[in-house]
């Protein structure tokens, strides 16, 4: 099937196999908004049969339309992405059967604005690597699930990305979630009622940079959100205090909340009481 549509938002182009997504997902540019809608599902495997896709970049708008791309594979090993994201923007796709030796996910030239490039999307797979990184400003995830296994951190970047409503199941060796270098006055990390399900028997933080410290930590927020941590270990939770939104906590192991007024740690005789949890401040519903 050959490529349809003109490129515009009323008119976007049509692809149905990876390499039209690379092609037409490429045609953008920071002056030029292009438009690319998903025709089909795509599985990788009907192009790739040996597996080891080859990477994209996607500075169009790319629409999934509510279609899967299924069987992201590969074995190189290293932090090359598999797809690159500079200036445009993924949404309503699920990316799924994920197994990959190298980062997944990688945005830059997102801008400081940290406008959202991936909105209404699925990710669920294995992931050797980073699953995500950036450089320079982090970008946002909105509405987004996350259903990833894996022996590295999820995140990297210089800046921590923003999660908005998003559902984030994640289980790795790793003995951080989230990697950073940098903060600024206005970064968030989950707020929104984000929901975090970790299994990390080794974990030592939720939000800490990359050097192992806490003293880039003083601006990230965890806002109206769910942690629901399974651990071996002690870990530390390290966020901003101030007047924000409650955020809950459940662990078995007692965390270190640095300056976390906000992070409510909360037992397993309190965590689905919808009296107790009313009477900390948490505003969100927990399903059981």
């Amino acid at each position: 099937m050959s490529i349809t549509g003109t490129g515009t938002i009323d008119d976007p182009y049509v692809v149905t196999t990876w390499d039209e997504l690379g092609l037409k997902g490429s045609e953008g540019t920071q002056q030029t908004a292009v438009y690319v809608k998903l025709g089909n599902d795509i599985d990788i495997l009907d192009e790739y049969p040996d597996g080891d896709v080859p990477y994209i970049t996607i500075s169009s708008h790319v629409d999934g339309d509510g279609k899967s791309i299924k069987n992201l594979y590969s074995t190189e090993v290293g932090q090359n992405a598999i797809i690159r994201v500079s200036y445009g923007s993924l949404s309503n796709v699920k990316i799924k059967n994920i197994y990959s030796y190298q980062t997944v996910l990688s945005t830059s030239n997102i801008g400081s604005e940290r406008r959202s490039a991936f909105t209404d999307c699925e990710f669920s797979g294995v992931c050797k690597e980073l699953f995500y990184k950036a450089s320079g400003y982090a970008t946002a995830f909105t509405r987004c699930s996350f259903n990833i296994n894996g022996t590295s951190s999820l995140t990297s970047s210089t800046y921590p990305p923003l999660f908005v409503s998003c559902f984030i199941r994640f289980k790795s060796t790793a003995t951080q979630i989230f990697m950073f270098s940098n903060t600024s006055s206005s970064t968030m990390q989950m707020m929104n009622a984000s929901y975090l399900e970790a299994e990390m028997p080794n974990m030592l933080a939720i939000t800490l940079n990359s050097s192992g410290t806490t003293t880039n930590d003083t601006r990230v927020y965890i806002d109206n959100s769910v942690l629901d941590i399974t651990t071996d270990s002690e870990f530390t939770v390290g966020c901003a205090s101030g007047t924000r939104a409650t955020s809950i906590l459940r662990s078995a192991h007692g965390p270190d909340i640095i300056a976390a007024d906000n992070v409510a740690a909360v037992d397993e005789t309190h965590w689905l009481d919808a009296d107790y949890l009313s009477s900390i401040g948490f505003s969100i519903e927990v399903a059981s």
